[in-house]
């Protein structure tokens, strides 16, 4: 993991911490909920899930400030390009949070079923994952060039999900 230097890289360090964490804890959440279809399993514990919704909202607030650090920039202003990119990951997140919301309310998305709702989430996480994968990768401090090999990973576990899924329906 880098040293973060100025007030704008500490942000982003923070954000990219916060980003690692809920991919980890939202893997494991789909995992086991996946599992859940193919072997009965206890219920999560509540306070663990909700302290992942304010590791969200942090991680919310956070991609605000470094959006804002982003757009400020004077030394290096960002490109056309950058600029797009970012939008793609506010616009990937924000469809990522509405199928959070819906699958915490438990409500179907557009009448689907709850399982048919968990793939519009699993692929809502992937498409994000997806679009911030190079930057969760500099932020940690690890080489960009990461971003291949961890969006593997991501779509591996994303994969598993619907294996087991599709292996309690059938």
């Amino acid at each position: 993991m880098r040293k973060a230097k100025d007030t704008a890289s500490r942000v982003r360090l923070a954000n990219a911490i916060a980003a690692a964490v809920l991919a980890v804890a939202f893997l494991g959440h789909a995992l086991l909920g996946s599992l859940a279809h193919l072997e009965p399993l206890p219920a999560p514990p509540m306070a663990l899930l909700w302290a992942l919704v304010g590791v969200a909202c942090a991680h919310a607030a956070l991609s605000v400030a470094t959006t804002v650090f982003m757009w400020r920039d004077t030394e290096r202003p960002s490109s056309a390009r950058k600029k797009r990119h970012q939008l793609l990951k506010w616009v990937s997140g924000a469809v990522l949070a509405a199928a959070i919301a819906l699958h915490v309310a438990q409500v179907p998305l557009f009448g689907l079923s709850q399982g048919a709702t968990a793939l519009v989430l699993l692929a809502a996480f992937a498409w994000h994952g997806w679009a911030g994968m190079k930057s969760l990768s500099r932020d940690l401090g690890a080489s960009p060039a990461l971003k291949n090999p961890l969006r593997a990973v991501l779509y591996a576990g994303v994969g598993a999900c619907v294996a087991m899924m599709a292996a309690a329906v059938l």
